[in-house]
């Protein structure tokens, strides 16, 4: 049984052209999120996860886009 859309390439928040911008806006305010906790972090270890994490918030949407594009 179905639990509804899955969205485009799985991501449940793309089921229609427009939702590319929310995506985007919702990938934009969690980077500046982190970036602010680098910049106040003290710890080397942390700064490296943190960083991490503005790769795979910022990659969910790129890569996604690109695949996108691409395959269009």
């Amino acid at each position: 049984a179905s639990n509804g859309p899955s969205g485009l390439l799985g991501l449940k928040e793309l089921t229609r052209p427009q939702d590319w911008r929310h995506l985007t806006a919702d990938a934009m305010s969690k980077v500046e999120i982190l970036v602010s906790q680098i910049l106040s972090s003290r710890d080397p270890i942390e700064t490296i996860n943190l960083t991490d994490q503005v790769s795979k918030v910022l990659c969910r949407v790129i890569d996604s886009a690109e695949l996108i594009r691409n395959v269009h």
